[in-house]
């Protein structure tokens, strides 16, 4: 964290928790290392719910917010906007499988939520592994190749 500056004095962070260990790793220490960092900021935990039930949380995201709320953080859920199905004629011409649309989907969700909420840094709970299925997926579904940096 510290070569790469990713918090500073003041910082806003979204917590994007997927309910796996890794986000809710991060989520916890985030937070635990808020005591003694020597810097002050702020922690807030972010869930996109893949599937809501009508008007609440659906079961994975309400799985999510209790186990951070075991933790003593508190999590927006966010209903996802997933992308419309394509038809069929678009589909067959088009390049990016509906993974990459939904992930981008979701990342645009988390990008507009973190400046509605004033959030200047995103934090994901990615590790190695992730940044290779992202080099790969980015190759295979997107025409590219690039992937995740630590910024």
């Amino acid at each position: 964290m510290l070569d790469y500056g990713m918090l500073a004095e003041g910082d806003r962070v979204l917590v994007a928790v997927s309910g796996g260990v890794d986000s809710l790793v991060l989520a916890w220490l985030l937070d635990h290392w808020r005591g003694k960092a020597p810097i002050n900021y702020s922690v807030h935990c972010v869930h996109v719910d893949m599937d809501p039930g009508p008007g609440k949380p659906g079961t994975a995201a309400a799985e999510v917010q209790a186990r951070l709320a075991r933790l003593g953080l508190d999590c927006t859920v966010l209903a996802a906007d997933l992308p419309a199905p394509a038809s069929s004629r678009a589909a067959a011409s088009s390049h990016r499988d509906i993974c990459y649309r939904c992930a981008r989907s979701r990342r645009n969700q988390l990008f507009a939520h973190a400046r509605e909420k004033s959030c200047n840094t995103i934090a994901l709970g990615h590790h190695r592994d992730d940044i290779i299925e992202t080099f790969f997926m980015n190759l295979t579904c997107a025409g590219n190749i690039s992937t995740m940096r630590p910024r």
